[in-house]
Protein backbone atom coordinates (compact mmCIF):
# COMPACT_ATOMS: atom_id res chain seq x y z
CA UNK A 1 0.00 0.00 0.00
CA UNK A 2 2.91 2.28 0.59
CA UNK A 3 4.80 1.34 -2.21
CA UNK A 4 1.29 2.47 -4.15
CA UNK A 5 1.04 5.65 -2.57
CA UNK A 6 4.84 6.27 -3.32
CA UNK A 7 4.10 5.67 -7.33
CA UNK A 8 1.20 8.13 -7.33
CA UNK A 9 3.31 10.51 -5.73
CA UNK A 10 6.25 10.30 -8.20
CA UNK A 11 3.93 10.03 -11.40
CA UNK A 12 2.21 13.80 -10.01
CA UNK A 13 5.80 14.59 -9.14
CA UNK A 14 6.42 14.12 -12.68
CA UNK A 15 3.27 15.56 -14.23
CA UNK A 16 3.83 18.86 -12.03
CA UNK A 17 7.40 18.88 -13.31
CA UNK A 18 6.29 19.24 -16.89
CA UNK A 19 3.89 21.07 -16.26
CA UNK A 20 6.27 23.84 -14.69
CA UNK A 21 8.28 23.24 -17.66
CA UNK A 22 5.57 24.12 -20.40
CA UNK A 23 4.74 27.07 -18.55
CA UNK A 24 8.01 28.57 -17.74
CA UNK A 25 8.67 28.43 -22.24
CA UNK A 26 8.28 31.55 -23.33
CA UNK A 27 6.46 32.24 -26.20
CA UNK A 28 8.02 32.47 -29.88
CA UNK A 29 7.05 34.67 -32.24
CA UNK A 30 5.25 31.93 -34.13
CA UNK A 31 3.13 31.47 -31.47
CA UNK A 32 1.85 34.79 -31.31
CA UNK A 33 1.15 35.26 -35.47
CA UNK A 34 -1.08 31.60 -34.99
CA UNK A 35 -2.85 34.05 -32.02
CA UNK A 36 -3.23 36.69 -34.24
CA UNK A 37 -4.96 34.53 -37.37
CA UNK A 38 -7.22 32.78 -35.00
CA UNK A 39 -8.49 36.07 -33.91
CA UNK A 40 -8.72 37.30 -37.17
CA UNK A 41 -10.35 34.49 -38.37
CA UNK A 42 -13.23 34.71 -35.40
CA UNK A 43 -13.11 38.24 -36.68
CA UNK A 44 -14.36 37.25 -40.32
CA UNK A 45 -16.52 35.05 -38.92
CA UNK A 46 -18.58 37.67 -36.84
CA UNK A 47 -18.87 39.82 -39.68
CA UNK A 48 -19.95 37.70 -41.67
CA UNK A 49 -22.71 37.14 -38.96
CA UNK A 50 -23.81 40.43 -38.59
CA UNK A 51 -21.92 41.33 -35.24
CA UNK A 52 -19.59 44.24 -36.45
CA UNK A 53 -18.89 45.39 -32.91
CA UNK A 54 -17.68 41.92 -31.93
CA UNK A 55 -15.43 41.76 -35.41
CA UNK A 56 -14.13 45.21 -34.44
CA UNK A 57 -12.94 44.18 -30.92
CA UNK A 58 -11.18 40.74 -32.45
CA UNK A 59 -9.46 42.62 -35.23
CA UNK A 60 -8.09 45.27 -32.45
CA UNK A 61 -7.08 42.63 -30.32
CA UNK A 62 -5.20 40.37 -33.40
CA UNK A 63 -3.25 43.54 -33.95
CA UNK A 64 -1.93 44.22 -30.52
CA UNK A 65 -0.90 40.69 -30.95
CA UNK A 66 0.63 40.56 -33.97
CA UNK A 67 -0.10 44.02 -36.40
CA UNK A 68 -1.06 42.59 -40.00
CA UNK A 69 -1.61 44.50 -43.31
CA UNK A 70 -5.10 42.13 -43.76
CA UNK A 71 -6.34 42.85 -40.37
CA UNK A 72 -5.70 46.33 -40.64
CA UNK A 73 -7.52 46.28 -44.42
CA UNK A 74 -10.27 44.08 -42.81
CA UNK A 75 -10.69 46.46 -40.15
CA UNK A 76 -10.82 49.39 -42.42
CA UNK A 77 -13.49 47.91 -44.10
CA UNK A 78 -15.90 47.79 -40.91
CA UNK A 79 -14.99 51.72 -40.91
CA UNK A 80 -15.96 52.02 -43.94
CA UNK A 81 -19.08 49.95 -43.91
CA UNK A 82 -20.12 52.51 -40.60
CA UNK A 83 -19.26 55.40 -42.89
CA UNK A 84 -16.07 56.28 -41.11
CA UNK A 85 -14.30 57.23 -43.86
CA UNK A 86 -11.27 59.21 -42.26
CA UNK A 87 -10.88 55.97 -40.12
CA UNK A 88 -11.20 53.71 -42.78
CA UNK A 89 -8.31 55.33 -44.81
CA UNK A 90 -6.05 55.56 -41.90
CA UNK A 91 -6.94 51.50 -41.65
CA UNK A 92 -6.04 51.36 -44.80
CA UNK A 93 -2.58 53.18 -44.42
CA UNK A 94 -1.32 51.42 -41.95
CA UNK A 95 -2.20 48.43 -44.29
CA UNK A 96 0.26 49.69 -46.96
CA UNK A 97 2.79 50.65 -44.45
CA UNK A 98 3.47 47.27 -43.62
CA UNK A 99 3.23 46.20 -46.96
CA UNK A 100 3.25 48.71 -50.22
CA UNK A 101 1.97 46.48 -52.39
CA UNK A 102 -1.10 45.48 -51.10
CA UNK A 103 -3.02 46.75 -53.99
CA UNK A 104 -6.62 46.34 -52.96
CA UNK A 105 -5.91 48.91 -49.80
CA UNK A 106 -4.22 51.49 -52.17
CA UNK A 107 -7.54 50.95 -54.82
CA UNK A 108 -9.95 51.60 -51.84
CA UNK A 109 -8.07 55.10 -50.76
CA UNK A 110 -8.52 56.08 -53.96
CA UNK A 111 -12.40 54.78 -54.00
CA UNK A 112 -13.24 56.67 -50.70
CA UNK A 113 -11.05 59.71 -51.43
CA UNK A 114 -13.21 60.28 -55.05
CA UNK A 115 -16.52 58.96 -53.05
CA UNK A 116 -15.73 61.97 -50.54
CA UNK A 117 -15.04 64.28 -52.93
CA UNK A 118 -18.10 63.68 -55.00
CA UNK A 119 -20.58 63.44 -51.53
CA UNK A 120 -19.34 66.17 -49.74
CA UNK A 121 -18.28 68.91 -52.02
CA UNK A 122 -20.33 72.37 -51.81
CA UNK A 123 -21.23 72.27 -55.63
CA UNK A 124 -24.05 70.18 -56.48
CA UNK A 125 -24.39 66.23 -56.10
CA UNK A 126 -25.73 64.16 -58.59
CA UNK A 127 -29.24 62.71 -57.99
CA UNK A 128 -30.44 59.08 -56.99
CA UNK A 129 -33.33 58.18 -58.98
CA UNK A 130 -35.67 56.73 -55.91
CA UNK A 131 -38.83 56.30 -57.24
CA UNK A 132 -40.66 54.94 -60.83
CA UNK A 133 -39.87 58.10 -62.89
CA UNK A 134 -42.44 59.49 -65.14
CA UNK A 135 -41.36 59.70 -69.16
CA UNK A 136 -41.47 63.28 -70.15
CA UNK A 137 -41.27 64.46 -73.67
CA UNK A 138 -37.51 65.02 -74.90
CA UNK A 139 -37.76 68.43 -74.84
CA UNK A 140 -36.86 70.88 -78.51
CA UNK A 141 -33.94 70.37 -80.44
CA UNK A 142 -32.81 74.29 -79.33
CA UNK A 143 -32.78 73.25 -76.05
CA UNK A 144 -29.74 71.32 -76.88
CA UNK A 145 -27.98 73.79 -78.61
CA UNK A 146 -25.91 73.43 -81.99
CA UNK A 147 -22.33 71.77 -80.46
CA UNK A 148 -21.31 68.57 -81.06
CA UNK A 149 -20.99 66.39 -77.63
CA UNK A 150 -17.99 64.49 -77.35
CA UNK A 151 -18.36 60.94 -76.67
CA UNK A 152 -16.45 59.09 -73.59
CA UNK A 153 -13.03 58.79 -75.48
CA UNK A 154 -13.38 62.17 -76.88
CA UNK A 155 -14.31 61.30 -80.05
CA UNK A 156 -16.44 64.34 -81.70
CA UNK A 157 -19.45 62.71 -83.17
CA UNK A 158 -22.36 64.86 -85.51
CA UNK A 159 -25.02 65.93 -83.51
CA UNK A 160 -28.79 65.39 -84.89
CA UNK A 161 -31.15 68.31 -84.36
CA UNK A 162 -34.50 66.24 -84.54
CA UNK A 163 -33.18 64.14 -81.37
CA UNK A 164 -31.88 64.50 -77.70
CA UNK A 165 -27.67 63.87 -77.19
CA UNK A 166 -29.10 59.87 -76.06
CA UNK A 167 -29.91 59.36 -79.71
CA UNK A 168 -25.97 59.81 -80.08
CA UNK A 169 -25.63 56.77 -78.29
CA UNK A 170 -28.05 54.22 -79.93
CA UNK A 171 -25.72 52.26 -81.58
CA UNK A 172 -23.32 51.95 -78.36
CA UNK A 173 -24.62 49.59 -75.86
CA UNK A 174 -23.59 50.23 -72.24
CA UNK A 175 -20.49 48.83 -70.99
CA UNK A 176 -21.20 47.11 -67.82
CA UNK A 177 -21.25 43.50 -67.60
CA UNK A 178 -24.45 41.93 -66.29
CA UNK A 179 -24.21 39.19 -64.19
CA UNK A 180 -26.11 35.81 -65.51
CA UNK A 181 -29.00 34.55 -63.49
CA UNK A 182 -31.54 32.14 -64.57
CA UNK A 183 -34.42 33.35 -62.91
CA UNK A 184 -37.82 34.17 -64.51
CA UNK A 185 -38.65 37.98 -64.90
CA UNK A 186 -41.37 39.79 -63.04
CA UNK A 187 -41.41 43.42 -63.61
CA UNK A 188 -44.13 44.65 -61.35
CA UNK A 189 -45.07 48.09 -60.87
CA UNK A 190 -44.13 49.33 -56.81
CA UNK A 191 -47.10 50.75 -56.45
CA UNK A 192 -49.03 47.16 -57.28
CA UNK A 193 -46.26 44.73 -55.97
CA UNK A 194 -47.00 44.00 -51.99
CA UNK A 195 -43.79 43.20 -51.93
CA UNK A 196 -42.49 46.57 -52.32
CA UNK A 197 -44.59 48.34 -50.25
CA UNK A 198 -43.33 48.32 -46.52
CA UNK A 199 -39.72 48.19 -47.80
CA UNK A 200 -40.35 51.79 -49.61
CA UNK A 201 -42.03 52.93 -46.54
CA UNK A 202 -38.85 52.26 -44.49
CA UNK A 203 -36.88 53.66 -47.31
CA UNK A 204 -38.95 56.70 -46.86
CA UNK A 205 -38.59 57.06 -43.48
CA UNK A 206 -34.97 56.67 -43.32
CA UNK A 207 -34.86 52.62 -41.62
CA UNK A 208 -32.05 52.10 -44.64
CA UNK A 209 -31.22 48.90 -42.94
CA UNK A 210 -34.43 47.87 -41.90
CA UNK A 211 -35.79 48.35 -45.74
CA UNK A 212 -32.62 46.22 -46.92
CA UNK A 213 -33.43 43.62 -44.59
CA UNK A 214 -37.39 43.46 -45.87
CA UNK A 215 -35.85 43.27 -49.56
CA UNK A 216 -33.83 40.76 -49.29
CA UNK A 217 -36.34 38.38 -47.14
CA UNK A 218 -38.43 38.27 -50.12
CA UNK A 219 -36.31 37.77 -52.88
CA UNK A 220 -36.03 34.44 -52.84
CA UNK A 221 -39.71 34.07 -53.42
CA UNK A 222 -39.76 36.80 -56.48
CA UNK A 223 -36.28 36.66 -57.55
CA UNK A 224 -36.88 37.57 -60.94
CA UNK A 225 -38.27 40.63 -59.82
CA UNK A 226 -36.33 43.63 -60.79
CA UNK A 227 -37.99 46.31 -58.74
CA UNK A 228 -36.63 44.64 -55.73
CA UNK A 229 -33.65 44.25 -56.76
CA UNK A 230 -33.37 47.88 -58.11
CA UNK A 231 -34.99 49.27 -54.24
CA UNK A 232 -32.93 46.71 -52.31
CA UNK A 233 -29.61 48.82 -54.52
CA UNK A 234 -31.25 52.35 -52.86
CA UNK A 235 -31.10 51.08 -49.66
CA UNK A 236 -27.27 49.59 -49.36
CA UNK A 237 -26.76 52.92 -51.69
CA UNK A 238 -28.28 54.88 -48.47
CA UNK A 239 -26.41 52.83 -46.24
CA UNK A 240 -23.06 53.66 -48.34
CA UNK A 241 -22.36 50.37 -48.80
CA UNK A 242 -21.66 51.11 -52.98
CA UNK A 243 -20.40 47.94 -54.45
CA UNK A 244 -23.62 46.15 -53.06
CA UNK A 245 -25.41 48.69 -54.46
CA UNK A 246 -23.90 48.44 -57.38
CA UNK A 247 -24.72 44.84 -57.73
CA UNK A 248 -27.94 44.93 -57.00
CA UNK A 249 -27.98 47.24 -59.93
CA UNK A 250 -26.73 45.15 -62.44
CA UNK A 251 -29.00 42.48 -61.44
CA UNK A 252 -32.08 44.64 -61.80
CA UNK A 253 -30.96 45.44 -65.31
CA UNK A 254 -30.11 41.94 -66.21
CA UNK A 255 -33.94 41.38 -65.74
CA UNK A 256 -34.96 44.11 -67.05
CA UNK A 257 -32.79 46.12 -69.69
CA UNK A 258 -34.96 48.57 -70.02
CA UNK A 259 -35.03 50.12 -66.52
CA UNK A 260 -33.43 53.24 -66.86
CA UNK A 261 -33.68 54.72 -63.10
CA UNK A 262 -31.30 51.80 -62.82
CA UNK A 263 -28.38 52.79 -65.02
CA UNK A 264 -28.92 56.44 -63.39
CA UNK A 265 -28.34 54.88 -60.06
CA UNK A 266 -25.18 52.29 -61.55
CA UNK A 267 -23.75 55.36 -62.55
CA UNK A 268 -23.80 57.07 -59.57
CA UNK A 269 -22.24 54.12 -57.83
CA UNK A 270 -19.64 53.93 -60.91
CA UNK A 271 -19.32 57.95 -59.89
CA UNK A 272 -18.66 57.10 -56.85
CA UNK A 273 -16.39 54.22 -56.94
CA UNK A 274 -13.91 56.34 -59.44
CA UNK A 275 -15.37 54.88 -62.64
CA UNK A 276 -16.58 58.09 -64.33
CA UNK A 277 -16.37 56.70 -68.07
CA UNK A 278 -18.88 53.90 -67.20
CA UNK A 279 -20.97 56.28 -65.08
CA UNK A 280 -21.65 58.01 -68.50
CA UNK A 281 -22.29 55.54 -70.18
CA UNK A 282 -24.76 54.46 -68.02
CA UNK A 283 -26.18 57.89 -67.59
CA UNK A 284 -26.36 57.85 -70.92
CA UNK A 285 -28.18 54.71 -71.74
CA UNK A 286 -30.64 56.37 -69.13
CA UNK A 287 -31.32 59.19 -70.92
CA UNK A 288 -31.61 57.10 -74.43
CA UNK A 289 -34.12 54.68 -72.87
CA UNK A 290 -36.25 57.01 -71.28
CA UNK A 291 -34.52 60.65 -71.25
CA UNK A 292 -34.68 59.53 -67.95
CA UNK A 293 -34.39 63.49 -66.25
CA UNK A 294 -31.88 62.68 -63.25
CA UNK A 295 -29.26 61.16 -66.16
CA UNK A 296 -30.11 64.58 -67.20
CA UNK A 297 -29.26 66.27 -64.80
CA UNK A 298 -25.85 63.68 -63.62
CA UNK A 299 -24.18 64.45 -67.37
CA UNK A 300 -24.51 68.19 -66.92
CA UNK A 301 -22.64 67.93 -63.38
CA UNK A 302 -20.31 64.73 -65.02
CA UNK A 303 -19.08 67.50 -67.91
CA UNK A 304 -19.10 70.57 -65.25
CA UNK A 305 -15.84 68.48 -63.25
CA UNK A 306 -14.54 67.76 -66.39
CA UNK A 307 -14.61 71.48 -67.41
CA UNK A 308 -16.84 70.55 -70.55
CA UNK A 309 -19.13 73.04 -69.65
CA UNK A 310 -20.61 73.66 -73.09
CA UNK A 311 -21.23 70.01 -72.87
CA UNK A 312 -22.41 70.40 -69.12
CA UNK A 313 -25.11 73.30 -69.83
CA UNK A 314 -26.47 71.32 -72.89
CA UNK A 315 -27.91 68.78 -70.19
CA UNK A 316 -28.72 70.35 -67.42
CA UNK A 317 -30.66 72.70 -70.23
CA UNK A 318 -32.40 69.70 -70.71
CA UNK A 319 -33.04 68.75 -67.55
CA UNK A 320 -34.91 72.37 -66.65
CA UNK A 321 -36.85 71.69 -70.20
CA UNK A 322 -38.14 68.55 -68.36
CA UNK A 323 -38.09 69.45 -64.64
CA UNK A 324 -38.36 73.46 -64.49
CA UNK A 325 -39.44 73.65 -61.00
CA UNK A 326 -38.15 72.24 -57.73
CA UNK A 327 -34.55 72.34 -55.77
CA UNK A 328 -32.73 70.54 -58.32
CA UNK A 329 -33.90 72.74 -60.99
CA UNK A 330 -32.48 76.06 -58.99
CA UNK A 331 -29.29 74.29 -58.72
CA UNK A 332 -29.24 73.31 -62.54
CA UNK A 333 -29.86 77.08 -62.77
CA UNK A 334 -27.08 78.26 -60.76
CA UNK A 335 -24.19 75.62 -62.20
CA UNK A 336 -25.16 77.41 -65.78
CA UNK A 337 -24.70 81.01 -64.73
CA UNK A 338 -21.90 79.76 -63.03
CA UNK A 339 -20.08 78.47 -66.07
CA UNK A 340 -21.45 81.10 -68.42
CA UNK A 341 -19.56 83.94 -66.90
CA UNK A 342 -16.67 81.55 -66.50
CA UNK A 343 -16.42 80.86 -69.83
Amino acid sequence: MRARRCAWVGMLGTVLLLLGCSLEREMTEKDFVRISLDLYYEGRAAEVAGDLAGARDLYLRSLRIAPRPIVYYQLGMLEYQEKRYDAAVEQMKKALALSPNFTQASEMIKRIEAGQELLSSPEARPRLATELPVRVPAPPAAAYGSSRPATPEGEIVESRTTAPPAGLREETPPSVALPAVGESTSVAAPDTDENLAGGLLLLHQGKYGEAETWFKERLPRDPGNANLHFYLGNALFQQARYNEAYRAYLRALQIDPDMARAYVNLGFCQEILGTSLEAERSYLRAVELAHHPDALYNLGLLYQKRGMFRESIRYLEAYLAAVPAGPSADEARRQILLMRRER
